[in-house]
């Protein structure tokens, strides 16, 4: 399944999954840290920042990324996400899921 033909004109050279790229990319780089003092605060952040539909198709995107395979979402991970790292791709996964609850 692939839902990235549904992201805004100005993300399309992000590639499949652009807004949930612009989202991560935007706060979890390596001064995230600096700008949220907690990982609670940087979600709500990115909460406020997109209007519903645009978080609508952060939460579709969330889902599809944590149906692929192992080694894809632990690769779009890291290749998005400076600041805060797992391991496994489970990790990753159960750590998205719990964030799908912001979204709903």
């Amino acid at each position: 399944m692939t839902i990235s033909f549904i992201d805004p004109p100005q993300l399309r050279h992000l590639g499949e999954l652009a807004s949930l790229k612009k989202a991560i990319l935007a706060h979890f780089d390596g001064d995230s840290g600096l700008r949220f003092h907690s990982d609670e605060e940087r979600w709500q952040a990115i909460l406020r920042h997109y209007s519903p539909a645009q978080r609508s198709l952060i939460a579709a995107q969330i889902r599809e990324l944590i149906s692929r395979a192992d080694a894809v979402i632990l690769k779009f991970w890291d290749q998005h996400s400076d600041y805060y790292p797992f391991e496994t791709a489970d990790a990753v996964r159960q750590y998205l899921r719990t964030k799908l609850e912001l979204f709903e």
